[in-house]
């Protein structure tokens, strides 16, 4: 009898412990959104380069300074709702484009191209920041830009999302 209890105990944990873990659903990632876009930051990365897999072809991509590497920051646009504007009317420029504060309250801005992906057919885009190696980035600041609907002026607004990151890593 005891032989069967020695033998049956580790088969009954075993068992006992896989159905726990099948029974463990994945950890969303949050959604960051307010009435016009939805936003995931699926990862934020760090490397020494731009990575290879991610260069556009015909395009200069420079070292970072000594003592700075990029922090690559990937986002899946999930939803655009009544964003009223035109790929070719894009103006985003400082201090109205997406940007990284680091944990020292300095703020970042995108590398290589500034570009608003809500106007981007794919919904997943990535923006590149050079930052010093040891700042940690706390908060990305997604701007992007709208119009209201008509009777309202047609000039083109500026909506913010504040991404918290450090949860994300």
């Amino acid at each position: 009898m005891n032989k069967k209890l020695f033998i049956l105990a580790p088969i009954f944990l075993l068992g006992s412990s896989l159905t726990l873990l099948c029974q463990e659903k994945p950890k969303e990632k949050k959604k960051w959104e307010d009435e016009r876009i939805s936003i995931i930051v699926d990862k934020v990365e760090r490397a020494d380069s731009f990575p290879e897999e991610l260069r556009i072809s015909g395009f200069t991509y420079g070292q970072p300074e000594k003592g700075r590497d990029i922090v690559l920051i990937q986002l899946t646009i999930v939803e655009k709702r009544d964003l009223r504007i035109k790929p070719e009317e894009e103006r985003l420029s400082k201090p109205n484009c997406p940007h990284l504060i680091d944990d020292r309250s300095e703020t970042h801005w995108p590398s290589w191209a500034t570009f608003n992906v809500t106007l981007r057919p794919k919904k997943i885009a990535y923006l590149p920041f050079v930052i010093p190696k040891d700042a940690t980035p706390v908060q990305l600041k997604y701007v992007y830009e709208y119009r209201d609907e008509l009777p309202k002026p047609q000039d083109i607004l500026h909506g913010r999302i504040d991404i918290d990151l450090p949860h994300i890593q």
